[in-house]
Formats: C-alpha cells, sequence, structure tokens
C-alpha cells in the first residue's frame, strides 16, 4: 500500500481504536452500576425473606442484573461500529473535498491509480472518477501517465471516461475491452478496513 493511503489509514485505526475505549469505559460504568444495584437489591431482599429462598433470590436478582449489563455491551458495540464507519466516512469526504488537508487527497487519487495500474498490468487504461474529481483531475491524466512510467517501468495510456461515479471518492479502472475492473474508491477502501477493525474491537470489547 501507498505511503499517503498507509497513513490517512493508520490514523482512522488510531481514532477507532480510541473511540472504542471510550464508548466502552463508559458502558462498562453503566453495567457496574446495574449489577451493584442488584447487590443491593438482593441484600434488601434477605431481610424479608426465608433463609432457604435467600440464596434462590440472590442468583435471580443478579443473574438478571449481569444479562442487562451484558446486553449494553452488546448494544454498544454496534453503536461503536456504527459511530466509527460514520465518522471515517465523514473524514474521508472532507479529505476529498480540500476541507481537511491533514493528507494530500491529490497524492492519495495518484496512488490509487498506480496500484489499480499495477494490479491489472494493461497498456491502456479507463479511469473514471465521481464528477467532482473529474473536474478536478481532467487537467492531470497526463502527469499521471508520465508517473506511471517512472513506477511500472512501462508506458500506461490513461483515458479519462465521461461516465462517472457516486462515491465519495477514489477511481473504478476498467481495461479498454472492459473485462477487467478495479474498485478503488474512497469507500471501498473504508469497508475492507472496517471488516479488519471489527476483529480488533471485538478484542477490546470483550477483553479489555
Amino acid at each position: 500500500m501507498s505511503k499517503e493511503m498507509e497513513l490517512m489509514l493508520a490514523e482512522i485505526r488510531r481514532r477507532a481504536e480510541e473511540e472504542a475505549k471510550k464508548i466502552l469505559s463508559k458502558a462498562k460504568k453503566e453495567a457496574e452500576e446495574i449489577i451493584a444495584r442488584a447487590e443491593e437489591e438482593a441484600k434488601r431482599a434477605q431481610m424479608t425473606v426465608v433463609k432457604p429462598e435467600v440464596s434462590i433470590i440472590r442468583k435471580r436478582v443478579t443473574g438478571a442484573a449481569s444479562l442487562r449489563a451484558r446486553e449494553i455491551i452488546m448494544r454498544t458495540r454496534e453503536e461503536i461500529f456504527s459511530k466509527i464507519f460514520e465518522a471515517a466516512k465523514e473524514r474521508l469526504s472532507k479529505i476529498a473535498r480540500g476541507e481537511d488537508q491533514s493528507h494530500d487527497y491529490r497524492e492519495i487519487m495518484m496512488e490509487l491509480v498506480e496500484e489499480a495500474a499495477r494490479k491489472m498490468n494493461e497498456k491502456e487504461l479507463i479511469v473514471v472518477m465521481n464528477e467532482r474529481d473529474r473536474k478536478a483531475f481532467k487537467g492531470k491524466i497526463r502527469e499521471m501517465e508520465r508517473r506511471l512510467k517512472k513506477s511500472l517501468g512501462y508506458d500506461v495510456k490513461l483515458r479519462l471516461s465521461d461516465e462517472t461515479h457516486d462515491d465519495i471518492g477514489g477511481v473504478i479502472i476498467y481495461n479498454v475491452d472492459k473485462t477487467k475492473t478495479f474498485y478503488n474508491t474512497l469507500s471501498g477502501r473504508l469497508l475492507k478496513l472496517h471488516e479488519r477493525l471489527r476483529y480488533k474491537l471485538n478484542k477490546i470489547l470483550f477483553e479489555g
């Protein structure tokens, strides 16, 4: 993966983990309060029932509380996944629109095209962008071609398609006869990252 993309995705991963820990801390506190209240309720119940029933009531009260606490943690997991995905998507949108200049979107687009060209191994490619990017990069196609030649060691002719996609950014690239397609949109990259994050965030949620 290219340097600018690596930096951007690494930052998204870091922010996702920080957000997960923050939300989890709040959820665990709520779960602990539920269990603590249940313990108090069980103690009060001991004073109003005969001795043989004390253990049964205590288990029933604390068991129900533990179940509610786990439901909070499970609900929190989905909240985290949803919040992180939407926040990351909005961040990528701002980068693509030029509103967040912490990452060079022009460089990211160059890298996305280069990555696709390297994988497809074709001498002529059709590049599809969204409407905003098509206008911004229309005059940079020759520059992309020069960069590809330097990187790949052979000429690759790029044709900017009249067709556009509706993603927040990135490219979709075809070979001339459209037998090969490479999807390198920002949302697509985010979805791949999101799936990898699920495993790590589950560990934070249930082992942290």
